[in-house]
């Protein structure tokens, strides 16, 4: 590998003693094998990209119009947020420029972790939840001023169904447990059981993991809105719009079932 790795440290690279040997297959010219590879794979990519279509489209149902409209809030909520007064300089610091930065990971990620979740890619989508969670758990350590750097967050800042589903998503990203990978990488066809190769989809599932991330997005909004409090202390107008969002918001929380309304107590 030519890479060296942020650290800078050059990776040692095994040689081969063995000469490469000419791969003939047939009498194929290599010419007319590449094409005909180039080719299989864009109709392969074709036919993932309509397979995730359909696995999106069974998940928007499972979630709801309620959770779908909620998203689109929460997006134009940030967005507006973060560019409303963008190149005017506020009032800053330390702390409220790390907070900035985690929030600005989220926003940069969030559409790969939606898109992750609502095309079946559960392992890989608790992957980015699970650093969804950490850097709320980032946030909570700078606000107390606990953050180490070079050290994992600590899910104790997170809310008690917060810590829960970190252990959850844990335990998924990290392939560790037998049961998940069944779960979500086996079929059963009668008698006979094996290896799905194509993303299987999973109503509870798909839920699950999308409450989980769009709760973690709508606390995201409610730190940008304190944030921004702080940048523009004079300009009151700038929060209005998001504040009213973010009311329409929990709204829907609370009509889909699943938001109380109530803050859980921190470790």
């Amino acid at each position: 590998m030519k890479s060296r790795g942020f650290g800078g440290k050059k990776f040692k690279v095994r040689r081969q003693n063995q000469k490469q040997k000419q791969v003939i297959v047939g009498d194929w010219d290599p010419n007319i094998l590449k094409e005909i590879a180039i080719s299989g794979g864009e109709k392969i990519c074709s036919a993932w990209d309509l397979q995730a279509q359909e696995i999106r489209k069974k998940s928007h149902n499972s979630y709801g119009k309620d959770l779908r409209e909620a998203r689109m809030m929460l997006i134009s909520a940030l967005s507006y947020l973060m560019i409303e007064r963008k190149g005017i300089p506020g009032i800053t610091n330390q702390k409220i420029g790390q907070i900035l930065q985690q929030v600005a990971i989220f926003y940069q990620g969030e559409t790969y972790t939606e898109k992750a979740i609502s095309e079946g890619q559960y392992i890989k989508a608790s992957a980015l939840v699970k650093q969804e969670l950490e850097i709320l758990a980032r946030i909570a350590e700078i606000e107390k001023g606990q953050e180490k750097d070079g050290s994992t967050p600590k899910v104790k800042h997170l809310s008690t169904d917060l810590r829960k589903q970190y252990g959850d998503m844990n335990d998924i990203a990290h392939i560790a447990k037998i049961g998940y990978l069944d779960l979500f990488s086996s079929i059963d066809k009668n008698s006979f059981r094996g290896v799905a190769f194509q993303p299987i989809f999973h109503a509870g599932v798909a839920r699950c993991l999308y409450e989980t991330h769009i709760y973690i997005f709508y606390n995201i909004v409610l730190q940008q809105i304190s944030i921004s409090e702080q940048l523009y202390p004079g300009d009151s107008e700038l929060i209005v719009p998001p504040c009213r969002t973010m009311e329409l918001v929990t709204g829907l929380f609370k009509k889909d079932g699943f938001f109380s309304g109530k803050v859980d107590e921190n470790a």
